[in-house]
């Protein structure tokens, strides 16, 4: 066997022996803080060239690692065992759920490093610190328009069908459904949305929206509106500056007269 395989196939091994230590739970929480606070656990897969998560692994043997294979990538799976002499057709990958964060490696010896320093933990502790100057910002309403607009840039750009929390992530961040006003965004968007399904520009899909015709419309009107009014404005602006200046040449036409009539 070449030698680097075998240390590749010993390094897979170690890493899921080490894994299988802290197994996840067959129900893992994916929401809630205080749900999320008792994750400390990991998932040990084999992934291969049409899936990522192939078999997950639940025991290693002399014989090889035992587990579940899924044979289509959605859909249920069954029982079997892996001899080891396979492993080198497989590619690791295991999940580290600790806390509210996830970690993936691919790398059995970056895994292994990570157990034995403190790197989750850090990469924890920043993450909270980042969170929490984040919660600090205000998170500033969109106007209907603007919201109108960024949605016709991604439908041009091949999206489909979106809802209120795909439209805060959008405007705002992944950062934003831990930030305390996040609520307050959510029934803000819902109504605005259900607004534009009101007017026309969107259309109700399921639990989902869609941008319908009318809003290039839309747009086009405002826009069409914003340039004359910002046309206005130029020339109240150039009157202003034709005035200030006759009155320039006024003030200067008197003060002439004024010294020509003193000599």
């Amino acid at each position: 066997m070449n030698p680097y395989r075998s240390m590749h196939v010993s390094l897979i091994l170690t890493a899921i022996r080490c894994a299988l230590k802290r197994p996840s739970p067959n129900c893992i929480p994916m929401s809630g803080m205080q749900r999320l606070q008792t994750r400390n656990y990991f998932s040990a897969y084999l992934s291969d060239s049409e899936s990522p998560m192939r078999f997950l692994a639940k025991s290693v043997s002399d014989e090889g690692l035992t587990g579940i294979w899924f044979p289509e990538i959605t859909g249920g799976g069954y029982d079997k065992t892996i001899e080891l002499s396979r492993l080198k057709n497989f590619t690791m990958r295991i999940k580290f759920y600790y806390r509210e964060r996830l970690f993936e490696y691919t790398s059995p010896i970056e895994f292994i490093l990570h157990q034995y320093l403190p790197i989750p933990y850090c990469w924890l502790k920043l993450e909270r610190a980042k969170q929490r100057l984040y919660n600090v910002k205000t998170l500033i309403r969109q106007e209907r328009i603007d919201v109108l607009r960024v949605l016709l840039r991604e439908v041009l750009e091949g999206e489909e069908k979106f809802d209120k929390f795909w439209m805060i992530n959008r405007l705002y961040g992944p950062r934003s459904s831990a930030h305390p006003g996040f609520a307050q965004l959510l029934k803000y968007y819902d109504m605005l949305l259900d607004s534009l399904v009101d007017t026309g520009e969107l259309l109700k899909d399921g639990t989902g929206y869609v941008v319908a015709p009318k809003a290039f419309t839309t747009i086009a009107e405002y826009e069409e509106d914003d340039r004359r009014h910002k046309n206005q404005i130029n020339l109240q602006r150039l009157i202003v500056v034709l005035t200030v200046c006759l009155v320039i040449v006024g003030l200067l036409q008197a003060i002439v007269t004024w010294e020509i009539g003193n000599k």
